[in-house]
């Protein structure tokens, strides 16, 4: 299964959960925790392997290799910054895997579980009651710039950064927040904008 198609399908239907009543979540974290509640059942006993060896085998449960879910929330970025992603899908085709020497000499002091390859990133803004919609523009651009180094730091592997800006209020939007009518393609890689109202789910106009 591709699991970036997994994700816009998570996706579309957090949004139409949204939809239904948007004041069932008050708080960026609400939406966060919809979309990854949404996500482990979209994959359901979709896991990828990974093979630690940091600590001994009685930690992991008898065995040096663990199965986890795809879907991560609040995942670090790289080793490089202590930024995280609201929500990531890690790269099942690129995982790095315990090797006792590679450790040693890079002095890693765990296993790799929390760093690595990621797939495709989501950041999540919320514009609650009264804030503006000039101060949405903003933070997604603080997003696109966020994910931007990381589409750029993985030329060899595909990468899929989405920014998602959440509107709480029903009072009208202005038309050239948007970009087309209607959002016609799901890509697979690059920087994807959105803009979801209580009615409607468009590209943002950057």
């Amino acid at each position: 299964m591709n699991h970036v198609d997994l994700l816009h399908r998570g996706i579309a239907a957090a949004v139409q959960r949204f939809h239904r009543n948007r004041f069932d979540f008050l708080s960026e974290r609400d939406l966060q925790a919809l979309l990854f509640g949404i996500l482990v059942a979209e994959f359901g006993s979709e896991t990828i392997p990974m093979k630690g060896g940091y600590h001994s085998a009685e930690a992991y449960g008898g065995t040096d290799t663990i199965q986890t879910i795809p879907v991560k929330c609040e995942y670090s970025i790289s080793q490089r910054t202590s930024e995280k992603f609201d929500l990531a899908i890690l790269d099942s085709e690129a995982v790095r895997h315990y090797d006792p020497d590679e450790w040693r000499r890079r002095e890693f002091k765990s296993d790799a579980f929390w760093n690595q390859p990621v797939r495709a990133a989501v950041e999540i803004k919320y514009l609650q009651l009264g804030v503006s919609l000039r101060r949405g523009a903003a933070w997604v651009q603080q997003d696109v710039e966020k994910l931007r180094p990381c589409l750029e730091d993985r030329r060899d592997r595909p990468f899929l950064g989405i920014s998602l800006l959440f509107i709480q209020s029903a009072a009208p939007v202005p038309s050239a927040f948007f970009t087309g009518s209607e959002i016609s393609e799901d890509p697979q890689d690059g920087l994807a904008t959105y803009v979801v109202t209580p009615a409607l789910w468009r590209k943002f106009s950057a």
